[in-house]
């Protein structure tokens, strides 16, 4: 899981100037990619994009969520589980 901005450089830190773009990529635990699975997220401060908590991986086993600020201040958490047969 990766947290980056808009030109792909990691950060640590969402304002109201600076969303986050929330990268997670899914693999087996042989180190598989696996496109085509259902990634749901959450954050206990912010709100994801997209709202249904949800986003599909691709052919890279990537998911991507866009963490928005929500005016509060504070330290937060960003949460992701995957369902895999």
């Amino acid at each position: 899981m990766t947290l980056v901005d808009a030109n792909g450089n990691t950060i640590t830190e969402i304002t109201p100037l600076k969303a986050g773009l929330f990268r997670v990529v899914v693999t087996t635990p042989e180190g598989n990619l696996l496109p085509q699975e259902v990634v749901t997220g959450e954050a206990s401060l912010g709100t994801l994009q997209p709202e249904s908590g949800t986003a599909l991986t691709d052919d890279d086993g990537a998911a991507v969520f866009i963490v928005q600020p929500d005016g509060l201040e504070g330290a937060g958490t960003l949460t992701v589980s995957v369902t895999y047969d």
